[in-house]
């Protein structure tokens, strides 16, 4: 039998909130072989979920059942399946990757105990770890204090772990030295002489924060493929100090005039001039993370911006805002998705529940409808009304509201550019993800931070030619997934993956704009350290 450098048992959260992606991420270095135990009592917990709570069973998103598929394929996967006496089939996944699965009469779900299932899978498979034992996986703390107290070894996803300073990497702290360079040479240094002075790399449309007011933001001149639709490299990387007039936080789309508002909605800070001018209207950049908290104002800059790239406007805006004659909005449309749990549905299920989709998880769009209200589509003084439920309808068909957008709404004048001849918005989640890809689709991902990081890479993956995705999200106070933590959540994971990638920005929203009250609750616990 092989000798296994590491012989991993990883429990059902680990697959929960990683997917099949568990196995790559398990597999050897070039050189040596690892082995991920499967019993099948465990096996059974994916599929029947029974050691969760009534709670986490709401929130379970495909991580398992995709996991559950993978394993049934296993047989077309390996490249040799080796089947021994006493319920022991090991396949070979790789050089450097083996799958065992383990039944009776080694283990049993009848009398099934995680010390006899670890004795036996050290005696089986001996490892070339510390005492050859298995290494037990799991994310649950309460897992590692039980197990390891008994003596195994309990052992973290590290690939899955990351932290809240990946939102933090958003806008970095200056040195008198960088701004002194800075203002030497003309407000620009190239990216090679700044990560030299700070000590660390540095990533496109990372800011540099130097005072209140004082940024500095990394860009370069875009390399693009031949059919110009995917970005390769980029050329003279630097550091940009922001010009003074930006302090002014008027917006600049292509080669209109700078605005105050879009859509009726001001940047309140350069925090969110800076998420606003360079990542939410910025062209260039394809994936968008909004990060911050209650009231920092990331749900209503996020539905102005996104409503205001799928107006169709006359030609001689488009030509001025894109560049390009091409008719239509930016984008055709809007796409908003949101982790439905909350609605009592198992799995991300809300089928079940009565009523159109509106009907069943409208309560879940209180923030958006409060946002629509901040938004020059219900204007304070003349013009037409639009009301937030006409954004789901669409004007010609009747949809899963049963109604029409009224004709009026259709002909309205909002900002000097039109609704699309579709529904504005189409309302989904992620159990209506699966078999679908977008196009052309703005793609708002709200509360990110309750999503697992399987379910936004499956999201993510959904995406196809001329998408951009806004991520919002706040993995430091409203984490409300059971299955996740500030550790292991889809908008940091997602964050960690993306952060290197030319098309993608980090926004973080530092702020909050509500009232004394709000914002000493919201550092209660602070109080008292």
């Amino acid at each position: 039998m092989t000798q296994y450098h590491n012989v991993f048992v990883p429990f059902p959260d680990v697959f929960r909130l990683g997917g099949p992606t568990v196995f790559n991420e398990l597999a050897a270095k070039p050189g040596n072989t690892n082995l991920i135990v499967m019993p099948m009592p465990l096996v059974d917990r994916l599929e029947d979920g029974k050691d969760l709570t009534e709670v986490e069973r709401k929130f379970q998103g495909r991580g398992a059942a995709d996991t559950l598929s993978y394993l049934g394929d296993l047989k077309k996967k390996a490249t040799r399946i080796e089947v021994t006496e006493g319920g022991i089939t090991i396949y070979t996944l790789s050089d450097t990757l083996h799958v065992a699965s383990l039944d009776k009469p080694h283990v049993s779900s009848d009398t099934f105990s995680v010390n006899d299932l670890e004795a036996a899978v050290a005696k089986l498979f001996p490892s070339d770890s510390e005492g050859g034992r298995p290494q037990l996986m799991t994310s649950r703390d309460k897992y590692h204090f039980k197990f390891s107290g008994r003596g195994m070894t309990v052992v973290e996803p590290e690939f899955l772990l990351t932290g809240f300073d990946e939102v933090n990497e958003a806008i970095l702290e200056g040195t008198d030295e960088l701004y002194v360079k800075l203002q030497e040479n003309s407000g620009t240094l190239p990216l090679e002489q700044v990560t030299e002075m700070l000590g660390r790399k540095l990533f496109t449309h990372q800011f540099v924060q130097f005072a209140p007011t004082d940024f500095a933001r990394v860009t370069g001149e875009y390399v693009r493929n031949k059919s110009g639709t995917r970005i390769v490299g980029v050329e003279n990387p630097r550091l940009v100090l922001l010009d003074p007039s930006e302090k002014s936080k008027r917006i600049k789309i292509g080669n209109e005039r700078p605005v105050e508002r879009v859509l009726g909605v001001q940047a309140l800070d350069m925090e969110q001039y800076i998420a606003m001018q360079y990542g939410l209207l910025n062209p260039d950049v394809e994936l968008v993370f909004v990060c911050g908290g209650a009231g920092s104002g990331k749900t209503v800059l996020s539905y102005a911006a996104a409503v205001d790239q799928v107006l169709c406007y006359p030609k001689s805006v488009r030509t001025n805002r894109s560049g390009s004659d091409e008719r239509g909005g930016q984008f055709k449309q809007i796409v908003l998705l949101k982790p439905f749990e909350t609605m009592g549905g198992a799995r991300r299920d809300v089928g079940f529940l009565p009523g159109s989709l509106f009907d069943k998880i409208k309560k879940q769009l209180d923030s958006y409808a409060d946002a629509h209200k901040l938004t020059s589509l219900v204007p304070k003084g003349e013009g037409t009304y639009i009301p937030f439920e006409a954004m789901f309808l669409h004007p010609r068909y009747e949809n899963d509201f049963n109604k029409l957008r009224p004709e009026g709404i259709n002909k309205a004048r909002i900002n000097g550019g039109y609704l699309p001849p579709n529904e504005v918005i189409e309302l989904t989640y992620s159990g209506f993800l699966r078999g679908r890809s977008f196009h052309d689709t703005l793609v708002m991902v709200d509360e990110a931070q309750n999503f697992t990081p399987y379910e936004m890479k499956t999201i993510l993956s959904r995406m196809g030619p001329g998408c951009k995705v806004i991520v919002m999200g706040d993995a430091e106070d409203q984490i409300d997934n059971p299955l996740c933590t500030p550790e292991i959540n889809g908008l940091t994971h997602a964050i960690r993956q993306f952060k290197a990638k030319d098309y993608c920005g980090i926004f973080q929203l530092r702020h909050l704009h509500r009232s004394q009250m709000a914002e000493d609750a919201h550092h209660w616990n602070s109080v008292y350290r």
